[in-house]
């Protein structure tokens, strides 16, 4: 009977073998957080999407008049129907971006008669604690939106202000609900420090700096929803915007002082204009 002869695999095949599956693996794990990140970024959209819905509704039932933006608990009367879209004083109360009652309950959110899912409030790319639970919501509202004292969170006097939303000029470009960088959180509104400038013929904003940051999370770009109902991806333009602190929150502004920063310019631009 002849010998029958085996092969064993040499050091060099042996390596090549494990290379291939190395490199395998590699794909399938770039081409699955591509997918997870696509589906993070449609997430986000669709979410803004029927935040927006719920906005114009709130308008439509209340003859013309926006949601009011920003209020701090204390003032909250819901018989003045000075309800906030939804709470958010975390220098005072942590649990507004923890506890999802500052988004479901009528009497510290005006959203609440939509009957939303409290995961409409934020991007699944955004996975933040603050001291061992979860945040429940980091989108923010343009501060010159539905803002009942727009000096308390953007720059006081000489821009416009929408109280109504036939107030609103060129709603699509108009920006409502801006993502926001969890570690710096503060109220519902889109802080902007006071001293932005205008330009006094155009309106144009040519200075200022943010108090709350946005933030890109992604692939360097952005959820942002106009007046208008339509919701687009903006592109970060500076290195600036992209900060990470070492600690879950932090309980104070980490103001961008930049003031000719190109992301600040084109957020405030798409915030207000000069009058």
């Amino acid at each position: 009977m002849p010998e029958r002869l085996t092969r064993a695999f040499t050091l060099i095949e042996l390596l090549t073998v494990v290379a291939i599956i190395g490199v395998l693996v590699s794909l399938t794990a770039g081409g699955l957080a591509q997918a997870k990140a696509r589906a993070h970024r449609i997430t986000c959209l669709n979410n803004q999407r029927e935040l927006h819905t719920v906005w114009h509704k709130f308008a439509d039932d209340h003859d013309d008049r926006l949601v009011v933006n920003s209020n701090p608990i204390g003032n909250i009367n819901p018989v003045t129907t000075n309800v906030p879209w939804a709470s958010g004083g975390v220098h005072q109360f942590y649990a507004t971006v923890t506890n999802e009652v500052f988004l479901t309950d009528p009497a510290y959110s005006a959203f609440a008669y939509a009957k939303l899912n409290p995961r409409l409030y934020r991007c699944g790319a955004i996975k933040h604690n603050i001291q061992g639970r979860p945040m429940i919501r980091h989108y923010s509202m343009n501060s010159y939106m539905g803002t009942q004292n727009a000096s308390s969170f953007a720059a006081p006097g000489g821009f416009e202000v929408y109280r109504r939303l036939n107030d609103v000029t060129q709603p699509s470009e108009r920006a409502v609900f801006v993502e926001m960088n969890p570690y710096i959180i503060c109220t519902t509104a889109v802080r902007i420090n006071p001293g932005m400038q205008a330009d006094a013929t155009t309106g144009q904003i040519t200075s200022g700096d943010f108090a709350t940051l946005p933030i890109f999370p992604h692939g360097k770009t952005s959820v942002v929803g106009f007046a208008d109902g339509h919701v687009d991806m903006v592109k970060r333009q500076t290195d600036e915007m992209e900060r990470v602190w070492p600690v879950d929150w932090i309980a104070d502004h980490q103001d961008l002082h930049a003031p000719d920063n190109a992301d600040f310019l084109w957020f405030a631009n798409h915030f207000t204009r000069g009058r």
